[in-house]
Parts: structure tokens; sequence; C-alpha cells
């Protein structure tokens, strides 16, 4: 499978422009996914057939001008997805993956997937685009979670362990 490039969009880079010129920075908030393949153009402001957004869950700046981002997308949504877009305040739409011959994954129903992917913005000034997150770091928010599961298996370990030790 080849990997699938980003297109960042004209859209985004009028933003980027503007903002630069105030010194404020687009900030990534989510992530949508969508249902269409096809061979993205600059042309685009939101995805063909977009199935759902999700804030991003955790971030970080590698370098200058490459950006890794966290993603649980859950809830009821299913579906194969075959288009991502990379969402910036004030809904502008910076980056749309997709390949017309290829599926990116699936999305099921009632099932949270983890989204982790790296964002090369070489081609855009440095420090120009940031990462608005939900929580301040995936790992922290992903060890809670793990310790609620850890704890729910030792209680269901000793409820099946109880009667055994009663005797």
């Amino acid at each position: 499978m080849t990997p699938l490039v980003p297109v960042i969009q004209q859209a985004a880079l009028s933003a980027i422009q503007r903002a630069d010129a105030t010194g404020i920075a687009l900030q990534i908030t989510h992530i949508a996914i969508g249902t269409t393949a096809y061979a993205p153009t600059q042309g685009h402001t939101a995805l063909k057939t977009e199935l759902a957004r999700y804030r991003i869950a955790s971030g970080n700046r590698l370098s200058p001008t490459l950006l890794h981002m966290d993603v649980l997308a859950d809830g009821l949504v299913e579906g194969w997805v075959r288009e991502v877009g990379v969402i910036c305040n004030d809904n502008i739409l910076l980056a749309v993956w997709s390949h017309p011959d290829q599926v990116i994954g699936f999305k099921p129903a009632n099932q949270t997937l983890a989204i982790a992917f790296d964002l090369d913005l070489s081609v855009l000034p440095a420090g120009s685009v940031t990462i608005n997150t939900t929580a301040p770091n995936f790992n922290l928010a992903m060890a809670e979670h793990l310790s609620v599961q850890a704890a729910m298996s030792f209680y269901l370990a000793r409820l099946q362990l109880e009667p055994l030790l009663k005797h």
C-alpha cells in the first residue's frame, strides 16, 4: 500500500498567510473521516462524504514542521474510511488524504478506533500551524482508561475466585 500524502488546501494556505501577518497560528482541532475515495486537489473546502468528525485527543510538535496527533474515533458511526481531513479552527480544511483505489481502514460502530499519525507541514512556514487538543497528554488519558480496565479485571477475577476461597 502506498503511503497517503496529504494535499494542503488552498483555503488553508490563504488562512495561514493571513494568520502569519498577525503572528497567530492556525490550530488543528479535529480530524474528519469520510467514505469517498478520490485523488484530492487543492480546491477542497470539505470532505466529499464526511462520516464523522473527532477532536484531537493529544498531539505534539516533533520538529518545527512535523506534528504528531492522536485521535479517538468513537461512537455509533460505522463505515469504510476512504478520506481523512485535517480541520482547523474556523472550520478550515487544512489537508486531505485519499486515494481513488485504496481504503484507509474501517471504523466499526460502538468501538473506539485509535488513530495516530504524523503530519509533515514542511511546505508551510515553521510554527504556522499548532494543535488544539482535548487532553494534555494522550498517554495520561489512556493510563486512566487502562487503570479502570485493570481494576475491573481484578474485581471480576476476585468475584470468580471468591466462591472457591470460601470452601
